[in-house]
């Protein structure tokens, strides 16, 4: 089930373990993983990734960290909205 949508900062933050990501956020991030359940990632914050990585400002690890928590990652449900990505986050 699909139970929060993160943005381009929480998802980079979370990979990270950056500080800046609010607990709130963390909590629910991580309760979620531990359910089983999605958090969604919108297309664009992969496309925000890549310039970022292109531009020098994240680590070109980035995908690789985000592959690594990620089990599934697929269009949450393409009819209603096709820029909308769900993942199942490991802890």
């Amino acid at each position: 089930m699909l139970v929060a949508v993160a943005d381009t900062h929480a998802v980079l933050w979370y990979l990270f373990a950056d500080p800046r990501l609010s607990s709130r956020a963390r909590q629910v991030i991580e309760a979620a993983a531990a359910a089983g359940d999605h958090v969604g990632l919108s297309s664009i914050t992969l496309i925000e990734m890549v310039y970022l990585i292109e531009k020098g400002r994240i680590a070109s690890e980035s995908f690789s960290r985000l592959a690594a928590v990620t089990t599934d990652l697929w269009p949450a449900d393409p009819a209603q909205d096709p820029d909308l990505f769900s993942a199942t986050l490991r802890e």
